[in-house]
This record gives structure tokens, C-alpha cells and sequence, in this order.
């Protein structure tokens, strides 16, 4: 899934051949009067990643023949949309949060003018927390909680598991231990 606003939810359905290789891809939201999967029918191609900000869905296709990603914005409400080629990216990574649209670029997540250190894996928590994941020097999994508004680090938990998140309460569950970050 993409994502998720409101009751509206935003699939990636991929189709492969007989060897496992992807044909194509295409974007559909889940119509619950129906009930059934809408398709936008002029999004199409290899399709890997997608994000919402207001009203306007955002997806990447990948371009086998440059070795590289093409993000494409539709209208989220509009099934027979055009979409329109916004610019290539390196990577397929694309994020929103607070109504802003994140691109990773050179190791950073980039919005405008800000700019936050990737890591290898990202999570935006609500409107102003990500947990990016982190392989440290000792081939070990951290997460690292960061407010997305100052760049501070709040919390770095080593040799995460998984963590969840429960209202205003995030929890790092690790080998050895439990850590918690209480936002309210």
C-alpha cells in the first residue's frame, strides 16, 4: 500500500511474467462503495514507490534503459489524469509528511531548502518524527529518532528489532532491551 488519508487507500498493484520479473505496475485506490479497486489508468510503467501530499499523488517509475527513477505527479481524485514528469531521481525513495514531499538525494532526504541525513531505511512517524534505520561500524542495526522540524536526534536505539508506534508512544524494541519515546 502507499498510503492510507481518511478511509482512502492507495495500492502499487504489480503484475509479473512467468520468471518472476515485473510487466508492469499500476496505481489503484480502493473504492469501498464498490466495493473494488479503482485504477488510475494513465499511471502505468514500472512503478516502485508513491506518496500523497494535499491532493496530489506522487510516484516513482523506474527507467531500465538510464538505470534510474522518474517521479510523477496525478491528481489524487482524478482516475483518467495525465500524469506530469516532474524530474529523474537517483533513487526511487520518495516520502510525505506535514504536507511536504521528501526526494532522497546523495544520502539525504530533501524537501525545499531542508535537508536531513538518510539512513538506510526511513520511517516518518506523524507530522514531525522519522526513525531512519542505521548499519553502525559494528555491522549492527540502530535507529535513530529525529524531529524532522530541528534535526535533533532524540533517541538512538541499538540492535533494533522493530518498533511500533501507539498514540503518542514509540517503542524500540531491541536485543537486550526495550526504549520508549513518549511525544506527548
Amino acid at each position: 500500500m502507499i498510503i492510507a488519508i481518511g478511509s482512502d487507500y492507495y495500492f502499487i498493484e504489480s503484475f509479473y511474467d512467468d520468471g518472476g520479473n515485473v510487466i508492469e505496475s499500476r496505481i489503484t485506490k480502493y473504492d469501498q462503495v464498490s466495493p473494488g479497486l479503482v485504477e488510475f489508468r494513465n499511471a502505468k510503467g514500472y512503478i516502485t514507490r508513491g506518496a500523497i501530499v494535499e491532493d496530489t499523488l506522487y510516484y516513482t517509475a523506474y527507467n531500465e534503459d538510464t538505470n534510474d527513477y522518474t517521479i510523477y505527479s496525478i491528481d489524487r481524485k482524478d482516475f483518467n489524469a495525465t500524469p506530469k514528469a516532474e524530474r529523474t531521481l537517483e533513487w526511487d525513495e520518495i516520502y510525505s509528511q506535514n504536507g511536504e514531499l521528501y526526494t532522497v538525494e546523495g544520502g539525504y532526504l530533501v524537501s525545499g531548502d531542508k535537508s536531513i541525513k538518510g539512513g538506510s531505511e526511513n520511517y516518518f512517524v506523524g507530522d514531525d518524527l522519522l526513525v531512519e534505520y542505521v548499519i553502525d561500524s559494528q555491522a549492527s542495526l540502530t535507529a535513530v529518532l529525529i524531529d524532522t522540524a530541528t534535526g535533533e536526534e532524540l533517541l538512538t536505539a541499538v540492535d533494533i528489532i522493530d518498533f511500533t508506534v501507539s498514540g503518542p508512544k514509540l517503542t524500540f524494541y531491541c536485543h537486550g532491551s526495550i526504549q520508549e519515546y513518549d511525544r506527548a
